[in-house]
C-alpha cells in the first residue's frame, strides 16, 4: 500500500509509539523528515520552509511551465496550458 505524503505535528514523544507500531507491524515507512530553520521540505511538489514565526509553503517551480497560448497554436497545447494553470492554482 503507498499513500501520498502527509504532514503531521509531533514531538519525539508522540511520534515514538507510532514509529515501534510500525516496526511490529513490520511495516515500511519513510523516515520522517523534521522541519526547522535551516531545513526545507518537498511536500507534494512544493517547498516548506519555517521560518523565525512563520511556515511558508510555496511551489517549486510548476509556475515556470506556464507559457503565452499562440491564439494558432493548436488545441492541445491551450489544453495543456490550462491544465497547469488549473494545478499550480490548486498547490498554491
Amino acid at each position: 500500500m503507498q499513500t501520498n505524503n502527509t504532514i503531521i505535528l509531533g514531538d519525539n514523544q508522540f511520534l515514538a509509539p507510532k514509529e515501534d507500531k510500525l516496526v511490529k507491524a513490520n511495516l515500511i515507512a519513510k523516515l520522517k523528515e523534521k522541519l526547522n530553520l535551516t531545513t526545507l521540505l518537498l511536500f507534494n511538489g512544493c517547498i516548506l520552509s519555517l521560518n523565525k514565526n512563520s511556515i511558508t509553503l510555496r511551489q517549486k517551480g510548476q509556475g515556470k511551465k506556464i507559457n503565452i497560448i499562440n491564439v494558432n497554436s493548436p488545441k492541445q497545447e491551450y489544453m495543456e496550458q490550462r491544465a497547469y494553470r488549473a494545478y499550480v492554482a490548486s498547490i498554491c
